[in-house]
């Protein structure tokens, strides 16, 4: 249920605060200021109020990006005519997730929806000429605009030369228009080199700026939230996320203590299967620029060790040959007999197709930003328990090292850099994932066969002849 604005609400418009607590809502309908926290109201208040540039620095979750939409359409409905405000993100997905935010407040209010017009990442106010604009850091011909208020989100996400060029054309703008100002928010971050901290530096002591720093304080962040995050997440991390604190570590997905300790001198890759040991194989497909790697994983009471990996590097030149992969998957699959084959289908979904047909138990594990979160998961909880015996591998090594935790469009999620990979870390937990769910009904193996579609048979460790079947 949406809540219009009453007569003393129209009456009392001109006050920016009253403006924003009444007439905006919540996603529920309830208006923005029945549930807004005590120091959220002072920053926006302050933020509203005030002539001078704003900078918001909280923890992850603390309604950043939604508080920063509240000030940019306030601004556009209560300013003086002819405004061109800036709302400017991270990236294209970021700004989507910023556009969600004031579309959201302008349909949720019968008054918006009647004096505002959405396109596409515009908010237009006709009446007074007027425009909202999102625009990802890295638009194109920032040094032209005329901006009467800038909003910079995410600021500490701004790492690349051409954030940093964007960023100084907006803010040498702001002296053509009269009363321009910016505001700014951010999460505490690592990089002391970078453009959020070499600003933080000089914002806090120029009297032009508004400075709203906080802790942990939002009260609809549970404990038990934070909790779980404190298990999964680095100290480092977890401090710079959740406590907004800068830490002098990086963003690594992993310390050097957990990685050492997961490579075992005493291990070996095995070419041929240990006698008794259950095995799956784990399959990242890849035919360019990644490698396809195959893991080779089993249980070692509860450890996982990795027996084998192998590995194959494309060009576009000369793709990874998926045929040659099959065979040699095959010729593996004979000698260790797994229990499942996991893989990507997104280029290997005939090659699934084919191992069955060869009498193998193949699953396809599609990949989405849930379930590839849930695969990192699982590498950082067997590493940080000391459940993973790895024999040494440089690639291996290298890939682990090069891991960092990444902001892709507002999520938090493990990834690698431009030039790396993360192709033998992948198929490493393609397999190792698997090999803690229970095994699949033994004996049985599925089979494609023409005509009849997908059936269970019996032979999940030797060769199935599907003419045989037909």
């Amino acid at each position: 249920m949406t809540h219009a604005a009453s007569p003393e609400d129209l009456a009392a418009l001109a006050d920016p605060l009253t403006f924003a607590e009444r007439v905006l809502t919540h996603e529920d309908g309830t208006p923005l200021g029945h549930r807004l926290d005590a120091w959220q109201r002072d920053d926006l208040k302050a933020a509203l109020t005030s002539e001078r540039n704003v900078w918001w620095e909280r923890p992850r979750g603390h309604s950043k990006t939604q508080d920063a939409a509240v000030v940019a359409l306030t601004r556009l409905v209560l300013g003086p005519p002819g405004q061109r405000i800036y709302f400017c993100a991270t990236d294209q997905d970021q700004a989507s997730l910023a556009f969600d935010s004031l579309r959201g407040f302008v349909r949720r209010s019968p008054l918006l929806a009647r004096a505002l017009r959405l396109l596409r990442h515009v908010v237009i106010f006709d009446a007074h000429d007027s425009t909202c604009t999102v625009l990802p850091a890295d638009a194109a011909g920032s040094w032209g605009l005329r901006p009467s208020l800038v909003v910079a989100d995410e600021l500490s996400q701004w790492r690349t030369q051409a954030h940093e060029e964007f960023f100084w054309s907006l803010w040498s703008s702001l002296g053509k228009v009269e009363g321009a100002r910016l505001v700014t928010c951010l999460t505490a971050h690592w990089d002391r080199t970078g453009l959020a901290w070499r600003l933080r530096e000089q914002v806090l002591h120029d009297p032009a700026w508004l400075v709203s720093i906080r802790g942990q304080c939002a009260s609809w962040v549970t404990t038990e939230f934070l909790e779980t995050q404190r298990r999964l997440l680095p100290a480092h991390l977890f401090a710079m996320l959740h406590e907004n604190v800068w830490t002098q570590a990086g963003a690594e997905f992993l310390s050097w203590e957990e990685i050492e300790g997961a490579f075992d001198p005493a291990h070996a890759a095995r070419h041929e299967p240990l006698p008794g040991a259950q095995y799956v194989f784990g399959l990242d497909v890849a035919t360019v620029r990644d490698r396809t790697a195959l893991a080779i994983v089993r249980a070692e009471g509860d450890v996982i060790a990795l027996d084998e990996l192998v590995l194959w590097s494309g060009t576009p030149q000369q793709r990874v040959s998926l045929a040659e992969v099959e065979e040699v998957v095959a010729d593996l699959a004979w000698r260790f007999k797994p229990v499942q084959i996991v893989l990507d289908p997104f280029q290997g979904l005939l090659m699934a197709d084919r191992l069955r047909r060869r009498g193998f138990q193949v699953k396809e594990h599609s990949f989405t930003p849930s379930s590839r979160a849930a695969l990192f998961e699982t590498v950082l909880h067997l590493l940080r328990q000391r459940r993973v015996r790895l024999f040494p591998h440089p690639v291996l090594r290298e890939e682990l090292t090069g891991l960092r935790w990444t902001v892709k469009g507002g999520v938090l999620r493990p990834d690698h850099p431009a030039s790396g990979h993360d192709d033998a870390v992948v198929a490493f937990a393609l397999a190792a994932r698997a090999l803690q769910e229970p095994a699949p009904e033994p004996g049985t193996v599925e089979v494609w066969v023409p005509g009849l579609g997908r059936r269970e048979y019996v032979g999940a460790t030797h060769r199935v002849s599907v003419d045989s079947i037909i």
